[in-house]
């Protein structure tokens, strides 16, 4: 029997989380996310925000220095976004360079400190395998209830707000505004 639950925890472990990082996937974060949304909508006072990541010219890495390099460098970004975040904040990845977090935060200026650190932090040389990478990140913010009050919605506030910051140069980070 304790082989048969081994065996559904790792087949749930992998239908949720991304096999290359081991942070929780796009399935896991719409659940998550959903659920996190039901707690704020019987908390009125309660918000969040959500952090739409992207790194900048991650292709490049790839096509320079091939793709087991640019897994390398993608599994040292993800150590290095949880060394920026707080317990009970949440990062995900979606897929490729995209990361999403969840931050759980109390007000406004909170939202930019965390953002500030993370946006810093990425910016700093990476040394994966031998070879010095820099690069940067573009973050797109939505905030529960303000940007949206459905998991769609916020998403797609912070992915509208990520690509402003692509079209405005990249290496920045911007809050949604309708």
């Amino acid at each position: 029997m304790t082989d048969q639950k081994a065996l559904e925890n790792k087949l749930h472990f992998e239908a949720t989380h991304d096999s290359l990082t081991g942070l929780p996937n796009r399935a896991m974060l719409l659940k998550e996310l959903n659920k996190v949304i039901e707690k704020g909508q019987r908390k009125s006072d309660e918000f969040f925000a959500l952090l739409f990541l992207d790194c900048d010219n991650f292709k490049q890495i790839n096509d320079e220095y091939g793709h087991h390099i640019g897994d390398e460098f993608l599994k040292a970004y993800t150590k290095r976004l949880q060394s920026c975040v707080r317990k009970g904040d949440r990062i995900y990845r979606l897929g490729g360079d995209e990361f999403i977090i969840i931050l759980n935060v109390t007000n406004g200026r909170e939202i930019e400190q965390i953002t500030r650190r993370i946006h810093a932090s990425l910016q700093q040389t990476w040394k994966v395998r031998g070879y010095w990478l820099r690069t940067t990140t573009t973050i797109g913010v939505s905030i529960y209830p303000e940007d949206g009050e459905s998991a769609t919605l916020l998403l797609k506030n912070a992915d509208d707000a990520l690509y402003k910051g692509k079209r405005e140069g990249k290496n920045n980070y911007i809050l949604y505004q309708t």
